[in-house]
């Protein structure tokens, strides 16, 4: 029965109540999930396809689960001809209450090779080793393969997350702990591609289609394949926000002189952003920025037509300073596509690098070669090991600040730690 399940199952859209679990099997298949509190699988909930999308080649199911408990451990497996795929069971455990005080650790990370520059996908140990961890889920920060793909056939995407999928480890994980992901550029249409790329449309589609993603802002939320940026509407642990944004299939061109025009955001988006910053800095303790991209940067030192924010100044400007002159203090980014570990406690966000004086966390690679796009950071950047990852903390004893903690890590080995309280002072 195994062999009739071409990809997943994988496990995304977690929240209190809600998950989203998708897969692919053969044509012609049609199988069910089971639900169980138990590793055993015993006493299950049953579950039919809430959507479908046949092609000649497989078809991707998705479930979507509704009205679970907060804070509790779900195992799961798809069943087919009756009987539970046991040896690609998964589990998930569903968040602790919105807006209650809350503390859990996720990981993060971006950057695994894969592709047609490479014999194979990633099966780096690394994922094993975030999988170990525990994390309550996973943030991939872009860059899940180097398909490079900028076919405007939505199958070509497609094969991309099934060889993804193949690679033992990273099925491990991703069937195992939640995850939340927006792409890079590799992984949406090929080295600086951006929202000229001709296969801007079937990615976006192969996206929504294959990756259980949290709804898209610009879908409306309602469920489907279309034609939209991936950005996502924000998801909440306990008294913390988590925002993901899509840095590629709106921006415009990298080389192209800076302006106002210049953007990477597209314009609908970044406005979304800042509503739902602006939103966020009361009701929240926390306010995670998930960007894909580096913020700190120099365009004269790293080069002007570059790919992170610092090659698109006047938008970075609009956005830092609009954060600075509203006070929003309760503020943590998260970016790859630079492979280094590096870490940033805000003091190196002011003025003309980006006004507002949040701290920036990078955590990559996981098994690409690495790379140093940005300076400076205030704790150092690392970049001399595959296998990087980070963890962050959250400890909410309900008082009017929560304590974040952010690690890189190579591998089980620490490479540097800050602590800070949020909002900041």
């Amino acid at each position: 029965m195994a062999d009739e399940i071409i990809f997943g199952p994988w496990i995304g859209a977690v929240t209190s109540t809600q998950a989203t679990i998708k897969a692919a099997v053969a044509p012609g298949v049609s199988p069910q999930l089971v639900v169980s509190r138990n590793s055993n699988l015993s006493n299950p909930t049953q579950h039919q396809p809430t959507r479908m999308s046949v092609a000649p080649e497989m078809t991707v199911v998705t479930f979507k689960l509704n009205a679970l408990s907060a804070n509790q451990q779900f195992h799961y497996a798809l069943q087919i001809n009756g009987s539970p795929v046991t040896s690609r069971q998964g589990r998930f455990r569903t968040f602790p209450t919105e807006g209650s005080p809350a503390s859990f650790t996720f990981a993060c990370a971006g950057d695994a090779k894969g592709g047609q520059l490479f014999s194979s996908y990633s099966n780096h140990r690394v994922f094993e080793m975030i999988h170990d961890e525990d994390p309550l889920f996973f943030i991939h920060l872009g860059d899940l393969h180097y398909g490079d793909s900028n076919s405007s056939t939505v199958a070509d995407h497609v094969d991309e997350y099934r060889q993804v999928l193949e690679a033992e480890r990273q099925a491990l994980l991703y069937r195992n702990v939640p995850l939340a992901y927006t792409w890079d550029d590799h992984d949406y249409c090929g080295n600086a591609s951006d929202s000229r790329s001709t296969g801007r449309r079937a990615a976006r589609l192969a996206y929504q289609r294959c990756v259980p993603h949290y709804p898209l802002v610009e879908a409306g939320g309602v469920d489907g394949e279309h034609d939209v940026a991936i950005y996502q509407e924000p998801f909440t642990v306990g008294r913390v926000r988590f925002i993901i944004t899509d840095t590629r299939s709106e921006r415009s061109d990298r080389t192209a002189a800076d302006s106002a025009a210049k953007t990477i955001l597209g314009a609908h988006q970044k406005q979304w952003l800042k509503e739902t910053l602006f939103e966020g800095k009361e009701q929240f303790r926390l306010q995670v920025w998930v960007s894909s991209v580096p913020w700190i940067g120099n365009p004269d030192v790293d080069g002007e037509d570059s790919d992170p924010w610092f090659s698109y100044a006047t938008e970075r400007a609009e956005i830092g300073d609009f954060i600075h002159n509203n006070g929003i203090r309760n503020l943590l980014m998260l970016c790859a596509d630079s492979h280094m570990i590096a870490l940033d406690d805000g003091s190196n966000n002011r003025g003309a690098t980006g006004a507002g004086g949040f701290p920036t966390f990078c955590a990559s690679p996981l098994d690409r070669s690495n790379s140093i796009k940005g300076q400076p950071y205030s704790h150092g950047t690392f970049a001399t090991h595959r296998g990087q990852y980070g963890l962050i903390s959250i400890t909410d004893n309900g008082g009017a600040t929560v304590q974040v903690t952010i690690t890189g890590k190579h591998e089980n080995t620490p490479l540097v730690t800050l602590a800070f309280d949020s909002p900041m002072a």
